[in-house]
């Protein structure tokens, strides 16, 4: 019942589906207290999160691969569509973990390929972190947004990679989308939030701590996990992270999908101008087979819905 409301909550095409919990639980605060704390910032000024691991251990593999071996490689592994590849490798289900058995491996071949193109670890940070990419990217007409890492001056902030990742989360997926989130959804229910961890004082001085203190056997969070250990039993935390979305995929199969059916139909697409149907009719077909494409499509129902929402204004005005 949230979802339809999200377009007027953040006044803009946002498209982080934990914006609906977001919304939700502040509405819950609300009802008891007007202004609350809330622990973001963590994950960019502590190393918090795990794909800055993953990435770094996918760059560390082939990034010593010759780029004139890598790019044929990703070529021949994007060639066959992501369905064709699972589908050929389906007989593999019985010798993989059961976690996994779901999963669409084809999917992430292609990801893979795109990912061994990367010249740089902030080009893999960037593809890795991209909804969309490559030939099925939906815009008609796409712009490249500029980014802490695109001008060569800028390569020599930072020399490892892990800080590489974190500055770059810093400078762009914290306040542009994190520190958003958080606030619009809260002043839409009227309440007033606080986020002690970005006191500049604390991310001075976890700028100045050394990486090790930071990350350790493959895991973020190492000083902020030893203090914490003082004052809380460690079984209450030191468990698996989470993230905070909504099960977009299965509403977009269930309750959803009219809803996102109007939003994504072809015509539709074709007579607004702004979004190549062909790609997003693709992975709509492919959800609705299975497939897991719900983050790439909410980024185009989310704008759509807005856009639905703007229009309308227009024509009542």
């Amino acid at each position: 019942d949230a979802v339809p409301r999200m377009g007027e909550v953040f006044d803009e095409p946002f498209s982080d589906s934990s914006q609906i919990p977001t919304y939700l639980i502040s509405r819950l605060t609300r009802q008891h207290v007007t202004v609350a704390l809330s622990g973001d910032g963590g994950d960019e000024i502590f190393a918090g999160y795990g794909r800055y691991p993953a990435a770094l251990a996918m760059w560390n593999r082939f990034s010593g691969m010759p780029g004139p071996l890598r790019r044929p490689i990703a070529a021949l592994l994007s060639a066959p569509s992501a369905d064709l590849w699972t589908k050929s490798l389906s007989w593999l289900a019985p010798f993989l973990p059961a976690a996994r058995r779901g999963s669409a491996i084809g999917f992430k071949i292609h990801k893979f390929a795109g990912l061994l193109g990367a010249r740089r670890m902030e080009d893999l940070y960037r593809l890795w972190i991209s909804q969309w990419s490559g030939s099925d990217f939906p815009l008609l007409a796409p712009m490249s947004m500029p980014d802490v890492f695109r001008e060569p001056e800028n390569m020599t902030l930072e020399r490892e990679s892990i800080r590489r990742m974190m500055y770059m989360d810093c400078a762009h997926y914290l306040p542009d989308e994190i520190l958003v989130k958080v606030d619009r959804a809260a002043m839409a229910v009227s309440l007033e939030t606080r986020i002690p961890l970005l006191d500049h004082r604390i991310v001075e001085f976890s700028a100045r701590l050394p990486l090790h203190l930071l990350f350790q056997s493959g895991r973020g969070k190492y000083i902020t996990r030893k203090l914490l250990e003082r004052y809380v039993p460690r079984v209450l935390f030191d468990r698996p992270k989470m993230g905070f979305n909504a099960p977009i995929q299965h509403w977009l199969r269930g309750p959803l999908r009219d809803w996102a059916e109007a939003l994504l139909n072809e015509n539709r697409l074709k007579r607004e101008g702004l979004f190549n149907p062909r790609p997003i009719r693709r992975k709509w077909d492919q959800h609705l087979r299975g497939y897991d494409c719900a983050w790439e499509l909410w980024s185009v129902l989310m704008f759509q819905s807005w856009h639905e929402r703007q229009l309308s204004r227009l024509v009542h005005s």
